[in-house]
């Protein structure tokens, strides 16, 4: 593999994934994976002050239809975005009613990154039993050292490149990881020009997996309601760079640039 891969994930089945970035995406030619969680897709109500920037606000399945057909990979994010095996189920049932998503290759984000290497006895079986493929999870800054807590509100404040790719790299994906994986959260206070230093950075033959939640621009009611967004003015423009760069990046789904890892 000649190329370095990059991926948009998006978590929870937001309306602004559909509206927003899932339209500029095909506008460059993107695909992505969206990690739905299905109870949010039936009853948006329950899920507003869990996810405020969403402003309470899903995919309808029509559009997760949509999306599938045209080579965005769903996948579970919980039934009702919980970790735990009868919830990760119903959510796999639904989704297979729906006819969205591929019994070949199926995948798991964890909620809130709960899940670990090390936390995973209680879900093994039914993970076994769905054929899961892969478990998405991300860097969980309270577990870290206090030294990576001061780092991490350093960067916050400062915007530096530098440290954003020395507190992330340790999620980029290389040939030989396993089915365990993660993904590099993009917040409100993220930049451009984080993203385009960490894509530099990274090697040929690695995988970034960038975590989205909504992409909003700045009329829109759930803007600057947490930090669980991303300006959708800068998401164009990274897409943007990444389309310049298609000689030497590439941008797939999850489960595409696992096989293409020869991850299986």
């Amino acid at each position: 593999m000649e190329k370095k891969i990059v991926v948009f994930s998006f978590d929870d089945g937001r309306k602004d994934t559909y509206t927003n970035s899932v339209r500029i995406l095909k506008k460059y030619g993107f695909t992505a994976t969206i990690h739905v969680a299905t109870d949010f897709i039936n009853n948006p109500e329950k899920y507003y002050d869990q996810f405020i920037s969403a402003d309470g606000k899903a995919m309808t399945k029509e559009e997760i239809v949509d999306c599938y057909n045209n080579g965005f990979e769903i996948t579970s994010h919980g039934d009702t975005h919980i970790n735990e095996a009868n919830d990760f189920e119903n959510s796999i049932k639904l989704l297979k009613e729906w006819g969205v998503i591929n019994e070949n290759f199926i995948g798991f984000s964890s909620p809130n990154s709960k899940l670990n290497e090390k936390n995973l006895a209680n879900m093994l079986e039914v993970f076994d039993r769905n054929h899961l493929k892969y478990i998405r999870s991300g860097i969980k800054i309270r577990e870290k050292s206090l030294l990576y807590k001061l780092l991490y509100v350093i960067q916050k404040i400062t915007k530096s490149r530098f440290l954003y790719y020395m507190l992330n790299k340790e999620a980029v994906i290389k040939k030989g990881s396993n089915y365990f994986i993660q993904a590099i959260s993009v917040k409100s206070y993220n930049t451009i020009s984080q993203l385009k230093y960490l894509i530099d950075k990274t090697p040929v033959g690695n995988v970034v997996i960038l975590l989205f939640h909504s992409v909003l621009y700045k009329y829109e009611k759930g803007y600057s309601k947490d930090d669980w967004y991303f300006d959708a003015q800068e998401f164009e423009r990274f897409c943007a760079y990444l389309s310049e760069k298609k000689e030497r990046v590439e941008v797939m789904t999850i489960s595409n640039a696992l096989r293409a890892l020869e991850i299986k």
